[in-house]
């Protein structure tokens, strides 16, 4: 997974990159956003790679007691994930998981069918969110 905030308040997570650094560091990106004290939206795109699903295990552990420490600031900057997956089968597949993803991370996971449509939904929201 790969993070990129250059486009903040829209970040953008590519889940099919193998992260090359440690998963704490993409907490810590996190932490950094959240100091900004601004909202923000998640856009997310990719299956996962093998390697990342492999050491995913002892990551989620950790990523759970980060959320658990954090469900405050989660709750408050990160206002929608949005999920980028055409394939009918798989939208099914993430919609159901949405519900799980929820209550691990403390913010909502939305599947949209293009990276189009998630910018024009984030934008939407972020406009909205901020009284604008």
């Amino acid at each position: 997974m790969q993070i990129d905030t250059t486009e903040f308040p829209i970040v953008k997570m590519d889940y099919s990159v193998p992260y090359n650094t440690d998963f704490r560091e993409i907490l810590q990106s996190l932490n950094e956003l959240f100091a900004k004290k601004v909202p923000f939206v998640i856009i997310g795109a990719g299956e996962r790679s093998e390697e990342d699903e492999a050491q995913s295990r002892v990551d989620r552990h950790e990523a759970g007691i980060w959320a658990k420490a954090h469900r405050q600031e989660i709750q408050k900057w990160i206002k929608m994930h949005y999920y980028v997956e055409s394939d009918a089968k798989k939208v099914l597949e993430m919609e159901e998981f949405s519900v799980i993803f929820e209550k691990f991370w403390g913010y909502p996971l939305m599947v949209v069918p293009s990276m189009e449509e998630a910018y024009r939904r984030a934008e939407k929201l972020l406009n909205h969110k901020s009284g604008t």
